[in-house]
């Protein structure tokens, strides 16, 4: 969905008439109509101290406590807990919470929240630090990934 997105956003202004690309932004539309609704999802591992540590951040991505607080509060040490997230999930506690919270922030920013809001209640301390994560998760920047087209000139109807 999101290449067909992206391919949608590469039609020049004034070309959204001609027919092929007045066929792709139809059946774009009619894909994202019958698109079920989803939550986003990240692994969480089989192993219960990591399945509470996933389920807990899942319900509250902005929460800022790091491995150690973690490993407190399920019993384990930060180097088990350090070794399930590679083991189970594949990558670093960091990097998976970095992750979560990029996903979290992309239906916000869908949405038209702004940036430095959502960056906040997602823990960061500003929007540049998050931009960068972002930026290096999906390649982008977020500003960019949700850069609307100009519509000076456009017929949005299709």
């Amino acid at each position: 969905m999101r290449e067909l997105i992206l391919r949608a956003s590469e039609i020049p202004v004034g070309a959204e008439s001609e027919p092929r690309n007045v066929r792709f932004l139809q059946m774009l539309v009619d894909e994202i109509e019958v698109t079920p609704e989803r939550a986003l999802h990240l692994p969480t591992g089989k192993d219960p101290r990591l399945a509470k540590i996933c389920e807990a951040l899942l319900a509250n991505p902005g929460d800022d406590n790091d491995l150690a607080d973690w490993a407190d509060l399920v019993g384990a040490s930060t180097r088990t807990l350090a070794r399930l997230f590679q083991a189970e999930i594949g990558i670093s506690f960091v990097t998976w919470r970095q992750q979560l919270r990029v996903l979290a922030a992309l239906p916000r920013l869908a949405a038209g929240e702004p940036v430095t809001v959502v960056a906040m209640d997602l823990g960061y301390e500003t929007q540049g630090a998050f931009a960068e994560v972002f930026r290096r998760i999906l390649g982008t920047t977020p500003s960019t990934y949700f850069a609307k087209p100009s519509s000076a000139g456009r017929d949005r109807s299709f």
